[in-house]
C-alpha cells in the first residue's frame, strides 16, 4: 500500500499542470506549515472557533459580574437569582467593551480568513502532496533516511515550480521562508560583537522591573518589536530585491550593497526606514497607551481564570516555572521550526526544575515543616466537624463570619504552598547531572557554569532564565504600562543601529528573496561561529536528507572530526563536572573485547576505529592544552597583537608530534587531516571574534571569547 501511493504521489507531481505557484509563497508556506502544527482542518477550526467563543465568555462573564449583581444583597438572598439586577455600565467598562467589540470583529474576520486559507491548504495537501487528514497525527515535517515514507517538507520540494523563479527548491530555502522574520529576531537576541550588544538594549531602570536588558524580555515587548520594527526592515530589504530583480547579489552582505546603488540612494533608503521604525513606535506607544487599562484588565481576568483552573487540580501550580521569553529567544537555533524548538526546550523543563530542587532554601523548609502541620492538623479538625453533622461546614460560623467550607478552601491551597517549599527526603538530587541534562536540550552551556553546578551564583544565574510564571505574568501586566513609555521615547534612538544591522546581515538568494545570512549557514566572513555551527548541527540532525552547501560541510566536517576524536567522559567526570577529557589508548587486537572478535573483518573494522580515535584523541587534547596555554599567555602579555600568531602557531605545531605519542608515517598523515579540519573550524569560527576582540584591545573580551571557543 504504502509503495501504490508513493508510486501515485510521483506520477501526480510529473504533471505540472496539476500545481500553480500562488503570488505569495510566504504566506502560502507559513499556511501550510501551520496546517502540518495543526494537525488537519477539523482540528484547526475547533481551536479557532473555541478561541472565539473562549474571548466572548471572559467579555460577557466580565460584564455581568459588574454590572448585573447587586453585591449588597448577597448576604440577604437564599439564590443569586435574586440579587441579579443591572446597576449600570461604569465608564471604564463602557470603554473596555467599546475597544473588546472592534477588537473581537476584527478577530473574527482574521479567523474566517485563515480558515478559507486552511481549507484550500487541506485541499493542497490532499490533491498535490497526497496526504490525508487521519495521517498527520503520526507524519513527520521531514522523514529520517531509514523512513520509507516521504515528511511533508521532502513532499513540498519535489513539487514542481513551487516557486516562480526556481524549478526546484531545498528544505533550507522552505525553512528560511518560513523563518524569514523570525531568523533576524535570533540575529538580534545574539548578537555578540561589542558593536551589536546594545541593539534592541533596554534602559537600566527596566533591567529589574521587566527581568531582561533587551526589548525580548516580555511577550508584550516582544509583540511590539515584531510590530513596530520587523515591517520596515524587511519591507527595506525587499525593496532593494525588487530593484535588483531576483538575481543573487555577488557580496556577502546582500542586496544592501550592490554596485548598482548609488551610496546616496542607499543611504536615503536606510534613512527612510529608520524613520518609518520612529513613526510607527510612537503611533504604537499612543494606541497602547488607550489601550493598556482595557489590555490590563483582560489579561488579569484571564490569567486569574487560567490559575483558577489550575489551582483546582494542582495546587502547586503557582510554584510552576518556565523560560523567560529572552531566554527562549536566546536558545532558540537559526531555521528551528517552532514545533522543533518547543520539544526541545519541553525536554528541558524537567531537568531544570530538578536543578533547582537541589537547593532547598533551609530558612523556609523548617517554618514551612511547621506550618504544613499546624495547618493539617486543622484540616483535620474540620474534616472530624463534618463527620459528627454533615452540614456543619456549610451552616456553622467557624471564624471572621466565614462557614467551614470557606475555611477548607484556604487551609488547603496554604497546604499547598507550603508543601511545595518543603523537599522530596526520598529524591537524590545530584546538580551537576541535572544541569548537564538541562543544557543538552537548551544547547546553552557558559562555561562559567562548568563544574560549579554546586554553587548558588550558578544557581541564581540560571533561575534568572528559568523563572516563575506568576512573577512572569506580572512582569507582563507591568510591561503593558512601560511598552509606551519605550515605545515612544527609547525605541526611535534604536532605529539607525537597527537597519545598519539588518543592512550588514541580509543576503539575497534566487527563489527565496532576502533573508538573513547567519540562515544560510555559509560560515565564511561569519563571526557568530558557536551559534551558527549549532544551528547547522541541529538542522542536519532534523533534516537528514538535507545536502549543505560546500563551505557547511568543510565546517559540519570539522565538527565531526572533533566529536570523533573526544572521548566520551565516565560517569564520575560528569558528576564532577570535570572539562578536561581523559586520553584513550588504542586496543591491541589480542586485547580487544570478546564481542568485538566475531570474525577477522569485524576485528579489522573495530581495531582500525579505535586506532583512528586513538589518534585525533591525542589531538583534541593537544588543541585543548594549547587554548589553555593562549589564554594564559594573554593573561600575562600586554600585546594582545600577538593572540591570532599564538593560537595559529599551536594548532598548526601538532602534526609536527605536538599531539602526543608517535604512530609512524600513517599516523602523522591522519594527524594532519583531523588539525586541518580542526584549523578550519578556528579560522572559520574562532579567529574572526578573537580578532575583533584584539582590535578592542581588553583581556577581559578575549578571555571571554577563549571561554566560548573552549566550550563550543
Amino acid at each position: 500500500r504504502t509503495r501504490s501511493v508513493e508510486v501515485e504521489y510521483q506520477t501526480l507531481l510529473e504533471d505540472e499542470s496539476e500545481w500553480t505557484a500562488p503570488e505569495n509563497i510566504d504566506q502560502f508556506l507559513q499556511y501550510t506549515y501551520d496546517y502540518f502544527v495543526g494537525k488537519g482542518f477539523a482540528t484547526i477550526a475547533i481551536g479557532k472557533s473555541l478561541e472565539i467563543v473562549e474571548m466572548l465568555f471572559v467579555a460577557v462573564m466580565l460584564t455581568f459580574l459588574v454590572c448585573f449583581i447587586d453585591y449588597s444583597q448577597l448576604s440577604l438572598v437564599q439564590h443569586l437569582s435574586q440579587a441579579i439586577a443591572y446597576q449600570g455600565t461604569p465608564f471604564l467598562v463602557g470603554v473596555a467593551l467599546l475597544f473588546f467589540s472592534s477588537y473581537f470583529s476584527w478577530h473574527v474576520m482574521l479567523t474566517v480568513r485563515d480558515l478559507y486559507k486552511f481549507w484550500s491548504v487541506a485541499d493542497f495537501y490532499k490533491r498535490i502532496l497526497k496526504v490525508d487528514e487521519n495521517r498527520l497525527p503520526t507524519m513527520k515535517w521531514a522523514a529520517d533516511t531509514t523512513d520509507r515514507i516521504d515528511g511533508v517538507v521532502d513532499r513540498l520540494i519535489k513539487v514542481p515550480r513551487l516557486v516562480r523563479t526556481r524549478q526546484q527548491v531545498t528544505v533550507l530555502d522552505i525553512a528560511n521562508r518560513i523563518m524569514r522574520r523570525d531568523n533576524y529576531l535570533i540575529a538580534l537576541a545574539n548578537s555578540a560583537t561589542p558593536a551589536n550588544q546594545n541593539l534592541l538594549r533596554l534602559p537600566r531602570w527596566c533591567w529589574n522591573v521587566l527581568g531582561g536588558k533587551q526589548l525580548l524580555a516580555t511577550q508584550v515587548l516582544e509583540r511590539a518589536v515584531q510590530i513596530v520594527i520587523m515591517p520596515p526592515l524587511l519591507a527595506y530589504a525587499e525593496a532593494a530585491e525588487r530593484r535588483l530583480n531576483s538575481p543573487p547579489s555577488p557580496l556577502p552582505f546582500g542586496s544592501m550593497n550592490d554596485p548598482s546603488l548609488q551610496p546616496q540612494r542607499r543611504v536615503t533608503a536606510m534613512q527612510r526606514a529608520a524613520a518609518s521604525i520612529r513613526t510607527r513606535a510612537r503611533v504604537l506607544a499612543v494606541v497602547g497607551l488607550v489601550l493598556a487599562p482595557v489590555a490590563a484588565l483582560y489579561m488579569t481576568l484571564h490569567s486569574a481564570l487560567e490559575y483558577a483552573a489550575a489551582l483546582r487540580s494542582r495546587p502547586t501550580a503557582l510554584a510552576a516555572r518556565t523560560w523567560t521569553p529572552l531566554t527562549r529567544w536566546q536558545c532558540r537555533e537559526y531555521n528551528e521550526l517552532p514545533h522543533v524548538f518547543e520539544r526541545r526546550m519541553n525536554k528541558a523543563h524537567q531537568p531544570a526544575q530538578k536543578y533547582l530542587d537541589a537547593f532547598p532554601r533551609t530558612y523556609l523548609v523548617v517554618p514551612a515543616r511547621f506550618g504544613s502541620f499546624i495547618v493539617s492538623a486543622l484540616i483535620a479538625c474540620l474534616l472530624l466537624l463534618s463527620l459528627a453533622e454533615d452540614d456543619v461546614l456549610v451552616k456553622v460560623e467557624i471564624a471572621y463570619g466565614r462557614a467551614g467550607v470557606w475555611w477548607l478552601g484556604v487551609l488547603g491551597s496554604l497546604l499547598a504552598v507550603f508543601r511545595s517549599v518543603m523537599p522530596d527526603v526520598h529524591v537524590a538530587h545530584e546538580p551537576q547531572k541535572h544541569l548537564n541534562e538541562v543544557t543538552a536540550h537548551t544547547h546553552d552551556a557558559p562555561l562559567a557554569w562548568q563544574g560549579r553546578a554546586h554553587d548558588v551564583a550558578v544557581r541564581d544565574e540560571f533561575s534568572q532564565r528559568y523563572q516563575l510564571r506568576l512573577l512572569l505574568a506580572l512582569r507582563e501586566l507591568l510591561s503593558l504600562l512601560l511598552a509606551p513609555v519605550l515605545l515612544a521615547w527609547h525605541v526611535p534612538y534604536l532605529a539607525d543601529d537597527l537597519v545598519t544591522f539588518v543592512d550588514r546581515h541580509t543576503a539575497n538568494v534566487e527563489g527565496v528573496g532576502t533573508v538573513c545570512q547567519l540562515a544560510l549557514f555559509n560560515t565564511k566572513g561569519v563571526g557568530d561561529g558557536g551559534k551558527l555551527a549549532k544551528s547547522m548541527i541541529s538542522f542536519q540532525a532534523h533534516h537528514p536528507k538535507w545536502c549543505p552547501p560546500p563551505a557547511s560541510k568543510a565546517t559540519l566536517a570539522g565538527v565531526a572530526a572533533f566529536a570523533r576524536a573526544t572521548p566520551r567522559k565516565s560517569r564520575a567526570q560528569e558528576q564532577r563536572g570535570d572539562v578536561r577529557r581523559p586520553r584513550r589508548r588504542s586496543r591491541s587486537p589480542d586485547t580487544a573485547p570478546p564481542s568485538s572478535r566475531t570474525n577477522d573483518n569485524d576485528d579489522n573494522v573495530v581495531v582500525g576505529a579505535q586506532d583512528d580515535a586513538d589518534r585525533t584523541s591525542r589531538t583534541a587534547s593537544a588543541i585543548e592544552s594549547s587554548f589553555a596555554q593562549l589564554r594564559a599567555s594573554l593573561e600575562h602579555s600586554d600585546d594582545f597583537r600577538a593572540g591570532p600568531a599564538v593560537l595559529r602557531g599551536s594548532s598548526r605545531g601538532f602534526a609536527r608530534g605536538g599531539g602526543g605519542g608517535g604512530g609512524g608515517d600513517d599516523d602523522d598523515d591522519d594527524n594532519d587531516a583531523a588539525v586541518s579540519a580542526l584549523d578550519n573550524v578556528v579560522d572559520q569560527m574562532v579567529a574572526a571574534r578573537i580578532a575583533d576582540a584584539i582590535t578592542a584591545g581588553t583581556a577581559q573580551d578575549i578571555n571571554q571569547l577563549l571561554q566560548e571557543s573552549d566550550d563550543f
